[in-house]
């Protein structure tokens, strides 16, 4: 809501004393009636039925007092509405906004009811993670919680390719998908993989934003990004060559409550000074 123009009482004070002491010692005409009949006289002609009055004595009636004395007041009266014009348009507003943000803070935002949550983890082995409900996720090759399980992201990541998994660097043995979803090995993939997985989470990562979704810690990390950056932007192979091995992990989920306002909306709003 914009602030209220009130008329500040110094302006007030200003235009009383104005008035006072100017305005008050004018003559109540500043032509007089001679000089009146004498311009129109010297421009225009004699007019019939015109008579010229008689001359009155004036302190006021000197034309070239009149005229000096006029261009100060028009003068003093430009500088008053100059200074009340600055004073609406630049000053009054800036001191408005600053009582503003400064006078009255703005009350801070409770507590997010996420804000205490345990990060929950999947153990630091397969059987652990089976116990604990956790999901084998073939796009992060990671164990995650059931918050941090992306189905249809890894549903659309597996619709993509063929995907296959090897045993080796040269792809001589070929891992069942009962293999690999046991999520207890490492394995061999295809430099297709690793440049189709940096799409995928990083896919992973904008519908997080706009559904506030969970993440891992392993996805949220910024070397993680940097890393699938150099994949796009070099492309040191061709798809088909088997130059990536792959770790199963067990990253950290962590909720957006935790991860939207630790990592990114607290540092901006600190950045920027704003309670």
């Amino acid at each position: 809501m914009a602030p209220s123009l009130a008329l500040p009482q110094q302006l007030i004070d200003m235009s009383s004393w104005f008035s006072e002491k100017v305005f008050s010692r004018l003559p109540s005409r500043f032509f007089s009636k001679p000089q009146l009949y004498a311009v129109i006289s010297d421009e225009e002609g004699s007019f019939p039925g015109l008579q010229e009055p008689k001359q009155e004595t004036s302190k006021f009636s000197d034309p070239p007092a009149q005229s000096k004395t006029l261009k100060i007041l028009i003068l003093l009266l430009m500088v008053v509405v100059f200074v009340s014009e600055l004073f609406f348009v630049i000053l009054y507003p800036l001191h408005a906004h600053s009582e503003k943000q400064f006078s009255t803070p703005p009350p801070r935002s409770s507590p997010s009811p996420f804000a205490s949550t345990t990060v929950r983890q999947c153990g630091d082995s397969a059987d652990a993670a089976r116990s604990l409900d956790c999901k084998f996720d073939y796009l992060t090759i990671s164990w995650e919680t059931p918050g941090c399980y992306h189905p249809d992201i890894v549903e659309s990541f597996l619709a993509a390719r063929e995907w296959k998994f090897y045993e080796d660097p040269n792809g001589t043995a070929v891992s069942s998908w009962d293999v690999v979803s046991s999520g207890s090995r490492r394995y061999n993939v295809p430099w297709d993989w690793h440049f189709t997985h940096c799409m995928y989470t990083w896919r992973m990562m904008q519908t997080a934003v706009l559904e506030r979704r969970a993440l891992p810690d392993n996805i949220l990390a910024f070397d993680h990004t940097r890393h699938c950056m150099e994949v796009v932007r070099d492309r040191r192979w061709d798809f088909e060559e088997l130059h990536t091995l792959v770790h199963v992990k067990w990253p950290k989920c962590m909720p957006y409550e935790e991860w939207g306002m630790a990592n990114f909306v607290d540092p901006l709003r600190s950045k920027l000074g704003i309670i």
